[in-house]
């Protein structure tokens, strides 16, 4: 459009120094109009790829250069002798003046239309691929959990075949191991006797929580210590749910002894209680739990249910 502003200045210029009709201005100004537009129509189009804009570059030439030349040819008008040639010339003026500034306005509606199919045809395309490396992504992350998932599985049977992961915790009574296993959420058994290992409680890396009752369906989070207890009972510290819990081999069943499954603090304006607990070991009747948080060593009494803070002068 600046090109075309300069361009009409300068022939403008050229018709002020002529001695022409109004016609012959008329028909000059649309000869060298058309002339421009269709170079510059011819250009755009080429550059964008887009016909829309080119249908712009027309109605922006001949609308700036018919408004300069609209503008010398009325100055020169004649009006006492205005006759039937003047005024087809003047309508012709007017026409080549105004109606590019329509046709502007059209076909710049039109480029933007273009514009914005391309624009659009571009998202889809973009959407596409993002898609499919979305897709792509999660395939392999699903791949990778699975793979970790049966890397941490609960495998039991013959102890040479068995697996583990990240045994932290043992305790040993009538012939039999016991294992807090925690990156699995378990308590294992391994029978001395035979070789051979099996879960007592727990189901895999990614299935924990905090759930007490029977075996096949308790849930514990992160067990790292596990102590035998009484007669027939196991004492597990169940370290994510804050707990202390207690293992019933015989009735098959899991329940908390202490905690409520919030993290506690040493503090006394504070909620006591633990705070992840990694070790247990027995003193007397008493069960010491290291309660790792809090920076403390805890003496819990399972008769009574009493909890206070173990002094090592005690022992």
């Amino acid at each position: 459009l600046g090109l075309s502003i300069e361009w009409s200045k300068m022939t403008s210029g050229v018709l002020a120094g002529l001695e022409l009709t109004i016609m012959q201005r008329t028909v000059f100004a649309i000869v060298v109009s058309g002339a421009l537009s269709f170079v510059l129509t011819f250009t755009v189009s080429t550059l964008s790829d887009n016909f829309g804009f080119g249908l712009l570059a027309i109605s922006a030439t001949s609308s700036a250069f018919s408004i300069y030349a609209f503008r010398d040819i009325v100055g020169t008008i004649n009006y006492a002798n205005f006759g039937v040639r003047d005024g087809m010339a003047w309508f012709f003026v007017v026409f080549l003046a105004f109606g590019p500034l329509i046709m502007m306005k059209v076909n710049s509606s039109k480029a933007m239309r273009g514009f914005g199919a391309e624009i659009n045809e571009l998202l889809r395309v973009e959407n596409a691929e993002v898609k499919g490396h979305l897709e792509i992504a999660i395939r392999n992350k699903v791949q990778r959990m699975k793979e970790e998932q049966e890397a941490a599985a609960l495998d039991n049977g013959d102890l040479a075949d068995a697996s583990f992961s990240q045994p932290s915790g043992l305790a040993l009574r009538d012939g039999k191991l016991y294992v807090a296993d925690p990156e699995s959420s378990a308590v294992r058994e391994i029978d001395l006797a035979q070789g051979r290992v099996s879960t007592l409680a727990g189901r895999g890396l990614f299935d924990f929580g905090d759930r007490d009752g029977p075996l096949v369906t308790a849930r514990l989070q992160h067990a790292q210590a596990v102590l035998s207890w009484g007669e027939d009972q196991l004492l597990i510290a169940d370290t994510y749910n804050h707990k202390l819990k207690r293992l019933d081999l015989t009735a098959r069943r899991l329940a908390t002894l202490l905690g409520d499954g919030q993290a506690g603090s040493p503090h006394g304006d504070l909620k006591p209680g633990l705070d992840e607990p990694g070790g247990l070991a027995r003193l007397g009747d008493q069960v010491l739990i290291a309660d790792t948080n809090n920076g403390r060593i805890l003496a819990f009494d399972p008769a009574t249910g009493k909890v206070r803070v173990w002094e090592p002068r005690e022992s």
